[in-house]
């Protein structure tokens, strides 16, 4: 992620968007949806100003635009970071707090259809991802840690969370 909303010195109305803004890896199909999501802020910023006096916009967006584009970098680097040969800077304490959270998401989503689902919905980004941190699923979470499993969520259970995540797009 590249901080444009940082600069103090840029050339007025010239934005960054797309991957020249947030380059996210492709493994994880974030790429297109975020720029999509880009289009919509941009779109949605342009509507509520005069468009004979732009001034200002361009921080305006790039600001925006790092707030939106926050989620699903973080959600990428910070697993990518997981594998010893990545380059970048180590996972601080709090890093590796979520990195053991989000095993613990995985480790239950087999089990909990809500929790499965919430994680499609976070992954495809119709839900942000810090929802899977709502103390409601987290409470889920933990208690898969440390309570015995009940039975794992059967293949129609599994169908209805992907179907029901697909039919929110």
């Amino acid at each position: 992620m590249r901080h444009y909303e940082k600069l103090t010195r840029r050339p007025e109305n010239f934005i960054v968007t797309g991957d020249a803004a947030c380059a996210l890896n492709p493994v994880y199909g974030q790429g297109m949806t975020t720029s999509a999501l880009e289009a919509v802020e941009l779109g949605r910023l342009i509507a509520n100003r005069n468009v004979r006096n732009l001034k200002g916009f361009a921080a305006q967006f790039q600001k925006a635009l790092y707030k939106l584009t926050q989620g699903p970098c973080l959600m990428a680097t910070s697993e990518d970071m997981c594998y010893p040969d990545v380059e970048g800077a180590k996972p601080d304490f709090m890093s590796r707090m979520i990195h053991k959270y989000f095993d613990l998401v995985a480790l239950a989503m087999p089990y909990d259809g809500v929790i499965g689902q919430r994680f499609v919905e976070a992954m495809h980004l119709l839900k942000p991802p810090t929802s899977l941190l709502s103390p409601w699923i987290a409470l889920r979470v933990f208690r898969h840690a440390f309570l015995p499993h009940r039975q794992a969520a059967t293949n129609e259970i599994r169908a209805t969370m992907e179907m029901s995540a697909v039919s929110q797009i």
